[in-house]
């Protein structure tokens, strides 16, 4: 779950649509305080905030190429224990969800560039990781996001022309067409832009 609207930094909130109303707290939890805001995330009952670090036991080549600065170097390999940026529910809650509408994806967009981007600065570094391979381990160099992962590798943004278009294709049309929004940070918007490409 994550914490009711009015507890997140501002900049997120006008792009709450991105998430299913399901996974939002109520605002009553709000009204009854700080205290139970800090008990439901201690408890496990919601993530303390959009960007979360999340530990994923092992990631598969398909989750490393698109933050592999040389993604042939990752060809078949794991990534073990490793912890990593992530926004909350995105997968698979998220990408599932902005993908049936485009004013979905359009705040799922938003999102990312308008807070995300400006918030977690992962997705402007690089660190070097050891993953496994059939030939043994070796070391690479990935950025530590999760997230953006998630958004180059993944469909999340409702196509009625999907099965036309080959991925990569798709992806950079979906890219164009959202930065349309009025309100997007147009240096963010080209540098997630390309990411996301």
């Amino acid at each position: 779950m994550i914490l009711p609207v009015s507890t997140w930094p501002e900049a997120a909130r006008k792009f709450a649509s991105a998430y299913p109303p399901g996974r939002v707290l109520d605002e009553r939890y709000a009204a009854a305080g700080e205290q139970m805001l800090a008990a439901l995330t201690q408890w496990g009952v919601a993530y303390p905030g959009l960007i979360v670090e999340i530990e994923r036991d092992e990631i598969p080549e398909r989750g490393l190429k698109p933050i592999a600065a040389e993604p042939e170097q990752v060809t078949g390999a794991i990534l073990h224990e490793a912890t990593l940026s992530q926004i909350a529910l995105l997968e698979p809650e998220l990408v599932n969800f902005c993908r049936q509408t485009r004013e979905r994806a359009r705040a799922l967009f938003g999102l990312v560039v308008c807070y995300v981007a400006s918030a977690d600065s992962s997705w402007r570094a690089t660190t070097k990781l050891a993953v496994k391979t059939k030939e043994g381990e070796k070391t690479v160099t990935l950025t530590p996001s999760l997230w953006l992962s998630d958004l180059r590798s993944k469909p999340w943004i409702f196509e009625a022309d999907r099965a036309t278009k080959p991925d990569r294709h798709r992806r950079r049309a979906q890219s164009e067409r959202l930065h349309g929004r009025p309100r997007l940070q147009r240096d963010q918007a080209a540098a997630m832009g390309h990411c996301i490409s």
